[in-house]
This record gives structure tokens, C-alpha cells and sequence, in this order.
């Protein structure tokens, strides 16, 4: 991309309201980037969310790699603003796999990610004929088979994490965080923040890894896979599960924590650290965390 050049924003929520239809129309494409490089991103949008694509449905990136992305925010208006290098929300049906993020930097303010801002699996009202009830219809939503390298820098204020923001009762599967970790509140080798969506949608972290190129550091809570995990209140038989990770980071925080720094209702299993590499280091609080 030619240097200079500030990315378009495709897809934001603030622009893509077709008042004719009453609907927003989201990126619904696929796009295969077949071992291919896009080298020297530059976004700095002043979104609800931003990245190469702002927010997706039924969207697909698969097999991309992004060199030398540089991606910054100074919006601060908004509670949740998410900043990241390829999806700022990838939702309902949506994915990204095989991609690989190298030699860049993310700066923002919440649910600021690597790869994804906030990966959600939602319940969706399907079209019907007026008159007529709605159907819901659940469909995943998944980050699988992505990296960041230990040349690239992911900061934010708060729920920051290597790969996603949040995983929002989705997947993210088999991926590994090489990169350093910065947030005043919340951070997590992986994910910043996961949590369960409906009755039907725990979230899962499955096979994933944060290595011993990385740092964890939060004024706060961090964990070498998670930040923090949140049972939604409505829905108290959900769950959001760690399963099969691995956490060789060094965490740093106030409240710091080798997998993750604050549970509810979390379920670990076959997960794993090394005690050498996954230094948990308290900055003026003991350590009480998982």
C-alpha cells in the first residue's frame, strides 16, 4: 500500500445504514488471500470499529498475511471502540483463518486485538413475510490458525488482547500470540475479554497459545491466555471454556495471572504453562488468579 495512504474505511457502522431497506449492510464477501502479503496498512479512523474490513457478516478472510500494519485510534467517545488489523467486529457467520500478522503495531482504546477486535456469535432474526413471526437462527463465528509475530505491539485501555479484543460466545481456535500486550485495564495473551452470548453460545478458547516472545502487561487483571472471562448473567447454565492452551508469557500486572486473570464461571481443561517462561509478576496486589 502505497506509504502514506490511510486505508478506507469498508463497512463502518457509522456509514453503511440503508435507510430504503431500514437495515445496515455489512462486508458479506471472501477474500482468499492465497499465501499473499499486504505490507504497509495504514488506518487511523475515528470508527466505532476499524480495521482493513470494519464489521462483516458471513464474511471470510482466509490465508493472508498483513507486514508492517500500523493501525491507530484516538476516539474515546465511545465505550467499546475496536481497533485491530483485519475485522473490527467479525459477526454472525463471519471468520478469519490463516492469517498472519507481523512487524505492525495496534493502538486503541477497547476491545483492541491482533487479528480481531470482537469475534460474536449472535442470535439472528431471519426475513420473513409481514405479519409473519421471525425465526432466529444461530450462526458461529470463529478466528482459527492465526499468529502474530514478536515484532508486532498490541495497546489499548482496556479488554486488549494478542489475537481478539472479546470473543463474544465464538471460537478462537488454534492460534498463536507472539506479540507484547499492553492495557491499563484487562489484558490477555489471546483474548482480552471472552464470555458466553445466549443459552446456546458459550464461548470457547480451544488450542491456543501465548509464547515466551510475548509480555502481558496490565495496570489491572492479565492473564498469559485471557485478560478476563464473564458468565452472561441471564443465561446461568453457559459457560466460556479454556480448553487445550498453552501460556509461556510473561504476565505483568497488578493482578496477574499465568491463564487468566479473572474468572466467572470459566472452565479450564488440559491447559498447560511453563514455569520458567510464564513468570507471573504482582505489581502491588497478590496474586489471586488462576
Amino acid at each position: 500500500i502505497p506509504s502514506g495512504s490511510n486505508w478506507p474505511a469498508i463497512s463502518d457502522y457509522e456509514t453503511s445504514y440503508n435507510s430504503e431497506k431500514n437495515v445496515y449492510e455489512y462486508y458479506e464477501g471472501v477474500i482468499d488471500g492465497n499465501g499473499y502479503t499486504i505490507s504497509g496498512l495504514r488506518i487511523n479512523h475515528d470508527l466505532v470499529a476499524s480495521g482493513f474490513l470494519c464489521w462483516t457478516k458471513d464474511a471470510k478472510v482466509d490465508n493472508l498475511t498483513f507486514n508492517n500494519a500500523v493501525i491507530y485510534k484516538t476516539r474515546t467517545v465511545l465505550s467499546f471502540v475496536d481497533v485491530v488489523i483485519i475485522i473490527g467486529r467479525c459477526w454472525d457467520g463471519s471468520h478469519v483463518n490463516n492469517c498472519h500478522i507481523t512487524n505492525s503495531s495496534v493502538l486503541g482504546k477497547n476491545e483492541v486485538g491482533g487479528i480481531v477486535g470482537r469475534v460474536y456469535r449472535r442470535t439472528i432474526k431471519t426475513n420473513t413475510p409481514d405479519g409473519q413471526p421471525q425465526n432466529l437462527m444461530e450462526k458461529m463465528a470463529y478466528v482459527t490458525y492465526c499468529t502474530t509475530d514478536n515484532k508486532t505491539v498490541v495497546k489499548g485501555e482496556k479488554l486488549v488482547g494478542g489475537i481478539v479484543g472479546m470473543n463474544y460466545g465464538a471460537i478462537v481456535g488454534q492460534c498463536v500470540n507472539n506479540a507484547d500486550v499492553f492495557a491499563n485495564d484487562i489484558a490477555g495473551g489471546v483474548a482480552g475479554y471472552t464470555r458466553s452470548y445466549t443459552a446456546k453460545s458459550d464461548g470457547y478458547i480451544i488450542g491456543c497459545k501465548s509464547s515466551a516472545d510475548a509480555t502481558i502487561t496490565s495496570n489491572a487483571y492479565a492473564g498469559g491466555i485471557v485478560g478476563q472471562v464473564y458468565q452472561d448473567t441471564k443465561h446461568y447454565y453457559t459457560r466460556s471454556w479454556v480448553v487445550g492452551c498453552a501460556s509461556e508469557s510473561q504476565v505483568v500486572a497488578a493482578k496477574p495471572a499465568t491463564m487468566i486473570g479473572y474468572s466467572s464461571y470459566a472452565t479450564i481443561t488440559a491447559c498447560w504453562a511453563v514455569k520458567n517462561g510464564a513468570n507471573v509478576i504482582a505489581n502491588n496486589a497478590k496474586n489471586t488468579n488462576i
